[in-house]
């Protein structure tokens, strides 16, 4: 959740800067693509032994030639010897796992169900060169573990999440509306409030924990994209397990079906229970597409790990069934995450089937085929992929995008990830000192702060001068999980050559101020060079007492 934690007065550099700098270098980058397929036969088992004629691969309905081919093989899989000589299969590369469960969500007995399930299959399937970190999120995000090869270290985060959470589950919010719906339906029956009335009342509490519902799915789903760009830094194949109970496809969607279904045999005609949540409903879907597009830009596998709690008891003095509105809850929460599993080419499954889903996992991690192009110059950042196996038998999964993020993207996600993780990808030692904090008159803080830049930025000859320039990013979060808005500030360099060795004597400064709230605060910042993209993350604690 964003919060407006961060303003900054920026102070007036040594150096003559110029606040918009015009781009100093062109530069064309052809990359390849790679995209991971899974590749099941009519009964679920892996194919082995294929080559690259095998598959034809699409951007945007388009067949693409396939620049890039090889197969990462699991020990189970052998060659099938009737097919075509296939390449010898890859070694398969490391991988980096991001256990991200939802403890807010989760009814102890699940949360507790699939954190022993999670430490098993980390036991079973981390490798000497694998790093693995644990996110907990209840209603902000904390990242128990860093990326690490501890195993002691992940079972130790593990045991931590155990004791996070409630004694109850979001569920009992959903069946506290249903109660009070229960409550009308009664005076309904027994003619002491009109049915219309009743409906609407009804309607209206659903329509209130429709948008709570909603705000908090957003929250969550911003904590996953954070999480997202931690594992975005470097190449290895990775995946993100996640495990919750309430992420609806479509917010209230399932409450409202309950409320009509109620009220159907005493409202007919005009006055028939037909409401629904319009708007909720594609916005969620909008989020939830995009936290896909996000991991297909970082090259993440999604896994989503459903645990609806269980129909809460109701008062005997209220005779009604729930079990309906709890049905079409659980369906709702498993569809966004199929859709999360379905667009980033992993698998969702229920915690009744949990041990299935992790062997799923754990066979996929170890046999699946990579195979490259080259995306079209055409200047889109997202592009809808489609992978097909020429032999129309087989059934294949494969992530349904490729997205360009540009580097001011990559750099606001890093930045923000940077808060909750030191960034395991500085090339450039940048530093931050800070001041004091200083009461305000409105119960705020101001902060003075110095980012120390190494003067190794990249100058390039320009007519009679040398110019560069650097981008400063700084945002602000809190341990609850609140984040600032960015601050985005480029600054250009421009001095004659006889300047350069002063320039090079000493480091950079961007000196500035910021606002903060009362508490511990965490500060984090990026600067990029803008002429050879080198970048540079730093973070400090700032308590404001």
């Amino acid at each position: 959740m964003r919060h407006n934690l961060l303003a900054l007065a920026l102070a007036a550099l040594a150096l003559s800067a110029a606040a918009q700098q015009q781009k100093l270098v062109e530069t064309l980058e052809v990359r390849v693509v790679n995209v991971e397929v899974i590749v099941l036969d009519k009964g679920g088992k892996p194919v082995a032994g294929l080559t690259k004629d095998d598959f034809e691969i699409l951007e945007d309905r388009k067949p693409q030639p396939i620049t890039n081919f090889y197969e990462v093989r699991g020990a189970e899989m052998r060659t099938n010897e009737s097919g075509p000589a296939a390449p010898e299969p890859a070694e398969a590369p490391a991988r980096h796992f991001l256990l991200f469960v939802d403890v807010h969500s989760l009814h102890p007995i699940a949360r507790k169900q699939i954190l022993g399930t999670l430490e098993k299959f980390v036991d079973d399937q981390l490798r000497p060169i694998d790093l693995a970190s644990v996110v907990a999120w209840n209603r902000g995000l904390k990242i128990v573990a860093p990326l690490t090869t501890d195993k002691q270290a992940i079972r130790a985060a593990i045991a931590e999440v155990a004791t996070q959470g409630s004694a109850t589950s979001i569920r009992s919010d959903f069946a506290r509306v249903q109660r009070e719906c229960a409550s009308l339906i009664q005076m309904v029956r027994t003619g002491r409030m009109p049915a219309h009335n009743g409906y609407e009342h009804c309607i209206g509490m659903a329509r209130e924990e429709a948008a709570r519902t909603t705000m908090l799915s957003r929250q969550l789903l911003g904590g996953v994209n954070v999480a997202l760009a931690t594992l975005g830094e470097v190449e290895a194949k990775k995946v993100l397990v996640l495990a919750g109970a309430n992420l609806p496809q479509k917010p209230g969607l399932d409450l409202y079906l309950w409320a009509n279904e109620l009220f159907a045999p005493y409202l007919v005609g005009f006055d028939k229970p037909i409401a629904r949540p319009h708007e909720e409903e594609r916005a969620q879907r909008e989020l939830i597409e995009r936290v896909g597009r996000s991991a297909n830009a970082y090259g993440v596998t999604l896994y989503a790990l459903a645990a609806p709690a269980a129909v809460d008891a109701m008062s005997h003095a209220v005779p009604i069934d729930v079990a309906g509105g709890d049905s079409l809850q659980r369906q709702n929460t498993e569809a966004a995450f199929e859709t999360l599993a379905t667009l980033t080419g992993g698998l969702s499954g229920h915690i009744s089937k949990m041990d299935a889903t992790l062997s799923a996992i754990a066979r996929d991690l170890g046999s699946y085929y990579s195979i490259g192009y080259r995306p079209s110059s055409e200047p889109k950042p997202d592009r809808a992929l489609a992978v097909r196996p020429k032999n129309r038998a087989y059934r294949i999964r494969a992530r349904q995008s490729y997205v360009s993020k540009s580097s001011d993207e990559q750099m606001n996600d890093r930045v923000i990830a940077n808060i909750f993780a030191p960034s395991r990808a500085s090339e450039w030692a940048v530093r931050v000192e800070t001041g004091k904090p200083q009461r305000t008159g409105d119960d705020k803080f101001t902060v003075p702060i110095d980012i120390i830049i190494p003067s190794t930025l990249t100058l390039l000859p320009q007519a009679n001068t040398l110019a560069g320039g650097y981008i400063v990013y700084v945002a602000v979060g809190t341990a609850e999980g609140g984040l600032s808005s960015m601050f985005r500030q480029p600054q250009g360099i421009t001095i004659a050559p006889n300047e350069e060795a002063t320039l090079r004597h000493e480091p950079l400064h961007f000196t500035a101020t910021l606002t903060v709230r009362p508490g511990e605060n965490l500060l984090s910042v990026g600067v990029l060079d803008q002429v050879a993209s080198t970048a540079g993350f730093t973070r400090a604690k700032i308590v404001a007492k």
